[in-house]
């Protein structure tokens, strides 16, 4: 029987990553033989129908579900609710997943659909995974930018966010965020992000670590580019010996992008070069881009079709992205080295990632003219450095083996997973696709980031460490900090921007009015600073750790509580715990099974009581004969899932979907019970016999 997919998009037959790649990787898995529906948001209005209304037909043998008319347009930033639930494409979602069945769900987005999409999927049991496109999990703008253009550090506790947005409600921020992180840990089988740079970010904004892969991406078209362009290209000047340096950027030529940076750099070269901006150029930009081309050397060659990237690319001798932004991992870095044409790259967000400083490419400063100016004066005078990159670039990372990639962990592999232990320097994974990133103990080679609010100690933290002094001219750090420092007394109480918050207080100080939030307060600088900082690091935020909860406040008075969390609306082990359960305990077993059911996803009360009756008439079990079962009523919340780990000592998994709350067990020091066997019974006997009094 065929396997079924079901995506969610945005968009389908629409420009930009986030709608290509899983376009192109359902056409692919449909041809491979899997049953795949995009449950999307479609970009288009559909005169003449309803709100909500859905439009349904193929696209090479991918069925399309659309959503079109919704009440809100590419961002809903000002109402944060309602990017938790929407109701009626909620609803909508619900019927394709009883309507599909699937065995596995692929959230590519979920803006302009909503974060309550993920607990459908639990409800039915189905495991999912989260593409990261962008920061939609964590910032309503999606990319981490203020409304100004400028990096933003960091949501904090999500109330900033109101004021970035034009939102009236602070406090609405401040849920949205917690209950995303919330649905997404206990939800998710896993997160894949598309560079170690945006993993980094979404564990300084709490996600756990061991819910973060790292998964890059592959297109069709880099290798067809690689096949008739970059495999036989010699290395050299477009213009021969002695010629011009040619110079593009590619990609949409949006002021985020920094296509200023390059023009405003190519004044500064005194060697002979040409810049060529390739990309769709916004008509109230191309004047700035004119009026800063004083000498003439650069041409807007306007928009180009995918089809003609080959041609434009075998005119380059090298490209430069110079993204003012944590962009994520852009797809035309992968499709400018598959020309065998070098980058030239900030050392921000995924792009970093994307060469190997020195071999393939040049990393540089951030937000610099005169940094992007010293690399082109280098490429055009020093001998020999451009054809040695060109030389050193490797074939691209395969699209068919992404898609490899994507049914493995389909298939609940984790090719992408991050050791615990693992350290490497950003990019050192190279164009190739493998996994060099940092992993949850950064007590190795991996780079710190670090946002000081002060004066940082006079060290700089030594080497490991890029430092960042908020308020400076400093370049912005690699990615949302891993640690922000207060060294300023008395300090600032808002919540850290982003990571675990570290307050130094000046030895022999008066204690401070108030302070903020922080995960450490220091008396001075204690001489292992640095190091206590990287393992401060590989910690979750205080703000955010399941284990820093207070428990949940059940009312029985037993020694062991267990915990589980049945499918309601789909197939499970419900009725072989309960069969287990009766055989495993007795009335007088000072123990308690507590069954979680939300009735505003898992349907109402009755229903889910006549759910368990039904179990257990069909496994035989007598309930009358066994400890304690309990249908513990509880509406989701940010806390609700920690606390309750928190406060029982065991979690028997019932699906495929029980990633997350294993996570959260094992987090709060609960036990982890197989179904299998004796498992059930050995447990409760050994986690009984330790809580016996001595």
């Amino acid at each position: 029987m065929a396997r079924r997919l079901l995506m969610t998009a945005f968009g389908w037959n629409d420009p930009g990553g986030g709608t290509t790649v899983p376009r192109l990787a359902a056409k692919e898995l449909a041809r491979r033989g899997w049953e795949v529906t995009v449950f999307h948001a479609a970009v288009k209005p559909a005169i003449g129908e309803p709100a909500y209304h859905l439009a349904e037909w193929e696209d090479d043998g991918v069925r399309l579900v659309g959503v079109h008319n919704r009440a809100h347009g590419l961002w809903d930033r000002e109402r944060p609710l309602r990017e938790l639930d929407d109701p009626p494409i909620t609803a909508a979602f619900a019927n394709e997943l009883d309507r599909v069945a699937p065995d596995a769900v692929h959230f590519h987005n979920l803006h302009n659909l909503g974060a309550a999409l993920i607990d459908q999927t639990v409800a039915r049991g189905v495991p999912s995974w989260f593409t990261t496109h962008n920061y939609w999990l964590i910032c309503p703008r999606a990319y981490l930018m203020t409304g100004d253009g400028t990096i933003c550090a960091g949501p904090g506790d999500g109330r900033r966010c109101a004021t970035c947005t034009g939102g009236a409600d602070p406090a609405a921020y401040a849920r949205r965020l917690a209950e995303i992180r919330a649905r997404v840990s206990r939800g998710v089988t896993s997160v894949l992000a598309v560079s170690d740079a945006v993993r980094r970010t979404l564990l300084g904004a709490g996600y756990p670590a061991e819910l973060v892969d790292v998964v890059r991406q592959g297109m069709p078209h880099d290798t067809e580019i690689w096949e008739r362009l970059g495999r036989a290209r010699r290395p050299g000047r477009v213009a021969g010996a002695g010629g011009p340096l040619t110079v593009a950027f590619l990609g949409s030529a949006y002021p985020h992008k920094g296509p200023q940076l390059l023009v405003e750099a190519a004044q500064r070269v005194q060697a002979p070069l040409r810049v060529r901006i390739h990309g769709e150029v916004p008509d109230v930009f191309a004047p700035t881009l004119r009026a800063l081309d004083a000498r003439g050397l650069c041409s807007l060659e306007g928009a180009f079709a995918t089809s003609e990237l080959a041609d434009v690319l075998a005119g380059v001798d090298v490209a430069v992205l110079p993204s003012m932004w944590w962009d994520c991992a852009p797809l035309a870095a992968a499709e400018c080295l598959a020309a065998r044409v070098p980058l030239v790259v900030p050392r921000l967000g995924g792009l970093a990632e994307a060469v190997r400083d020195g071999v393939d490419g040049l990393v540089v400063d951030p937000l610099s003219a005169d940094a992007l100016a010293a690399a082109l004066e280098r490429l055009a005078g020093e001998p020999g450095l451009l054809e040695r990159l060109q030389g050193a670039i490797d074939p691209p990372h395969p699209f068919a083996a992404y898609v490899d990639e994507l049914e493995a962990i389909y298939a609940s592999e984790r090719p992408g997973r991050v050791e615990a232990g693992a350290a490497g320097a950003a990019g050192a994974a190279g164009a190739t696709g493998a996994v060099g990133a940092p992993g949850d103990d950064l007590a190795g080679t991996a780079e710190l980031a670090v946002l000081c609010e002060g004066e940082p100690p006079t060290n700089a933290l030594g080497p490991g460490a890029r430092v960042q002094r908020l308020g400076t001219s400093d370049p912005p750090l690699p990615h949302a900090a891993d640690v922000e420092l207060r060294t300023s007394w008395p300090p600032a109480t808002r919540a850290a921007s982003s990571g675990r918050l570290v307050v130094v207080q000046p030895p022999g100080a008066a204690p401070a009015a108030a302070l903020p939030p922080y995960d450490e307060l220091w008396s001075g600088f204690p001489p292992d600073a640095a190091a206590r900082l990287r393992a401060l690091a590989a910690r979750p935020p205080r703000g955010a750790d399941p284990a820093a909860v207070e428990p949940w406040p059940f009312a029985e008075p037993v020694a062991l509580r267990v915990l589980a969390t049945p499918a309601w609306r789909g197939a499970d082990k419900l009725a072989m715990l309960l069969a287990q359960w009766c055989a495993a305990t007795t009335p007088d077993t000072s123990a308690c099974l507590y069954l979680l059911a939300d009735p505003a996803v898992d349907g109402a009360p009755a229903a889910i009581e006549q759910r368990v009756l039904a179990a257990c008439e069909a496994s035989g079990a007598d309930l009358d004969v066994a400890a304690d079962v309990t249908i513990l009523l509880e509406p989701a919340s940010a806390e609700r899932d920690a606390r309750l780990h928190a406060g029982t000592g065991a979690y028997v998994p019932l699906h495929r979907a029980c990633a997350g709350h294993e996570r959260l067990a094992r987090a709060t020091g609960s036990a982890v019970v197989a179904l299998d066997e004796r498992a059930l019974a050995d447990a409760i006997a050994a986690r009984l016999a330790a809580l016996a009094p001595a």
